[in-house]
């Protein structure tokens, strides 16, 4: 899976705030990584406040989007 084929520019930059990623081709432990890392990240966010549920909304075409190249 090559994260800049597959996200779009925003969805690049959505990750690219939460970790490291280069145009290459991840293997899929690579890329089940990369997914719990975004899982790590909307978890860190207060739930009080609705941080936690925008960053879900945020993260969630970008989840599946890795789900489906981990299958």
């Amino acid at each position: 899976m090559n994260p800049y084929e597959i996200f779009t520019k925003n969805e690049i930059d959505l990750v690219a705030g939460v970790t490291k990623i280069e145009n290459r081709e991840y293997t899929k432990e690579e890329t089940k990584l990369i997914r719990g890392n975004i899982f790590d990240e909307i978890f860190l966010k207060s739930f009080k406040n609705g941080d936690m549920d925008k960053a879900r909304i945020e993260f969630t075409g970008i989840i599946e989007k890795l789900d489906r190249s981990i299958i």
